[in-house]
């Protein structure tokens, strides 16, 4: 695995420094490493996989048959993903040779080699890590949101103007329905009680439902998802739910336009905030 692919991999679990420690699972039988993610106050749960070995040389994709393990199954427990980060951008950006040194299907410490330096992560037992539940009764998604470049940059500025206050509000942009166009807006500041400063950022929305109900939503969180896609620049959409749950993802099964790039797919659900 090239070390880009392996750092992309890395930070979509990392979330610019809101998840901690996390546990890497490869399934030899289905050819994937996967992890699931959750931030320490259960505002998100996300599950990141790679599915495909990318070769930056000469820009192609194979199979994920990680000979890591001998090509057998394996679980990495890494308690500080942070430091892991660290080390491992220190490497060169070739191909990287890893090894695991490993008791039963656990991984006691990675060795990893650039062909001129290498370092040792000793890997955490996996009961000191959090694990993250699986999604169960997920409902559907009545309201469907382009994510596209200049939106998430106005609102990731909006957001540090606004930086302690912590939530957005989704509205439906009636206004745009005099131009022809159907868009939602994020509004950061907005509080429907008293007037207040805010920045509403258009995001373009070809499916709309939303209820009449207020839905607000983490704005540290989403900026740090965001940047996970401007680091992939690739179509994502985010779906929103009128039972409050969020989902930001780059899986074709939620949308058609969605991209996958390195062989990295991402689902990232969050949870409505009462303000």
């Amino acid at each position: 695995m090239y070390k880009r692919q392996l750092l992309y991999f890395l930070k979509s679990c990392y979330l610019g420094g809101e998840i901690g420690s996390v546990i890497w699972e490869y399934k030899s039988k289905s050819k994937k490493l996967i992890t699931r993610i959750i931030t320490g106050d259960n505002m998100l749960l996300g599950f990141v996989s790679c599915n495909s070995l990318y070769d930056f040389s000469n820009n192609t994709e194979t199979k994920l048959e990680l000979d890591w393990n001998k090509g057998k199954d394996f679980k990495i427990g890494i308690y500080d993903l942070e430091q892991l980060k660290k080390m491992i951008s220190i490497l060169d950006d070739t191909e990287l040779k890893i090894e695991l040194d490993m008791y039963k299907d656990r991984a006691v410490s990675m060795v990893i080699n650039d062909g001129y330096s290498s370092m040792k992560y000793m890997c955490s037992d996996l009961s000191v890590i959090n694990k993250p539940p699986l999604m169960q009764n997920i409902p559907d998604f009545q309201t469907l949101i382009f994510t596209l470049k200049d939106s998430k940059k106005k609102f990731s500025a909006g957001y540090k103007v606004f930086e302690s206050d912590t939530f957005f509000c989704v509205l439906e942009n009636k206004k745009s329905k005099d131009k022809g166009l159907d868009e939602i807006v994020f509004s950061i500041g907005y509080n429907n009680k008293i007037p207040t400063n805010r920045v509403d950022v258009c995001f373009g929305s070809p499916l709309i439902g939303l209820d009449n109900k207020e839905h607000f939503y983490n704005s540290k969180l989403v900026v740090k998802i965001f940047e996970i896609l401007d680091m992939f620049g690739v179509v994502s959409t985010m779906m929103i739910s009128n039972q409050g749950l969020a989902l930001i993802s780059n899986d074709k099964k939620h949308a058609p336009t969605n991209e996958t790039k390195y062989g990295i797919r991402y689902d990232y659900y969050f949870v409505e905030v009462n303000n």
